[in-house]
């Protein structure tokens, strides 16, 4: 197995790697949610007083595999309604902090 880093970007921690095994070739992208979560958590603690509340936001990693998971394009509505129903969803939660039905 052979696995070399493409690209990282420190400001979204997201890492693009292309690992080839067993004559295939793989593109791995990985992010840490974590910071996106945290800011979704400080965000919507300090907006709840307002008359709109923010909802959260969702790294790229994710909008790619939600993507993938329902085979739509991201942004089309079918990823659109897709998206919708896994924010819903309690394990979902660090995406959705008010718990807003969305």
């Amino acid at each position: 197995m052979s696995v070399r880093t493409l690209d990282f970007d420190p400001v979204t921690g997201k890492t693009t790697r292309i690992i080839r095994q067993d004559g295939k070739t793989i593109i791995d992208i990985t992010q840490d949610a974590e910071p996106i979560a945290e800011h979704n958590k400080i965000r919507c603690e300090h907006e709840k007083r307002d008359q709109w509340w923010y909802v959260g936001s969702i790294d790229l990693v994710t909008c790619l595999r939600w993507a993938q998971e329902s085979n739509t394009r991201i942004w089309s509505s079918e990823w659109s309604d897709y998206v919708r129903k896994k924010l819903n969803l309690s394990e979902n939660r660090i995406f959705n902090q008010n718990r807003i039905r969305l």
